[in-house]
């Protein structure tokens, strides 16, 4: 029971974020995954079973907050589409990679750590063009490259495939960066992106990894749908800086924990 509690708030927070900054989830969701259970108690879980089950609540918390912000103008369809299609079949090659023998839970919390310190990084540099703007155009009036496109949702979509994340927290800073666009479109884009991810992605644990538990599934995704509510209101009512800053904090925060487990 103490276990599907903790599902349940971990899951709560999870669409929260997904809802506020336009995270998956995963990012947090995976070192509370990691780290809580030990901590209070319970078995712990490696990382292979956390892949399983972030992936799978990416997913719903990604499709809830993804449409929230369509409603409010802050999606750009064609970049969804082009990157989306990509990052998919990248996310499924990553998420069956991952299940191979040869790759280690310790490989993966490696790599996981990696790409998010790389992604806190980002997310602190300060975009130029004025792109933190509270006035961002329409996603009509903002163009890509879809040279720079294609290469960011073929790495994102295969190293999230492989430790079961839909990339959210590395697909914004370099859609700023990389694609150069503004920061509220950056993220509102991201969740379709990465629910295209987070689909091959579970495609891929689902038919090619080791069981998957429904009910812990089920409970994470009942406090996901209801915080991605609550995220969604307040992203409109906080500044494209503090968005990004917010994100850059818990994103590092992550980084930091997974890499003192890594070294310890």
């Amino acid at each position: 029971m103490e276990l599907y509690l903790l599902f349940a708030v971990v899951g709560l927070i999870g669409g929260f974020l997904a809802g506020w900054v336009g995270l998956g989830g995963g990012i947090i969701l995976a070192p509370l995954l990691l780290y809580v259970p030990p901590a209070v108690g319970l078995s712990p879980l490696d990382m292979k079973e956390v892949a399983r089950l972030t992936i799978i609540q990416s997913l719903c918390s990604t499709a809830a907050a993804g449409l929230a912000h369509r409603r409010a103008r802050q999606v750009h369809g064609a970049l969804v589409i082009w990157m989306g299609a990509i990052i998919a079949a990248a996310s499924l090659g990553g998420a069956f990679f991952s299940e191979l023998r040869l790759v280690s839970s310790e490989l993966l919390l490696g790599l996981f750590a990696t790409m998010a310190l790389v992604a806190s990084v980002l997310m602190f540099r300060c975009p130029a063009d004025g792109r933190d703007r509270d006035d961002d155009p329409g996603p009509n009036e903002v163009s890509f490259s879809h040279a720079r496109a294609a290469v960011v949702a073929l790495t994102v979509g295969f190293l999230g495939g492989m430790v079961g994340q839909s990339g959210a927290f590395l697909t914004i800073p370099l859609l700023i960066h990389v694609l150069r666009m503004p920061t509220r479109l950056a993220i509102g884009s991201s969740l379709g992106i990465t629910f295209c991810a987070a689909l091959a992605g579970s495609f891929g644990k689902f038919f090619g990894g080791g069981p998957i538990v429904w009910p812990q599934v089920a409970v994470l995704v009942v406090g996901t749908l209801v915080g991605s509510r609550l995220g969604s209101a307040l992203s409109h009512r906080v500044g494209a800086t503090s968005l990004r800053y917010v994100l850059a904090v818990l994103i590092g925060a992550s980084a930091a924990r997974m890499w003192y487990q890594v070294l310890s």
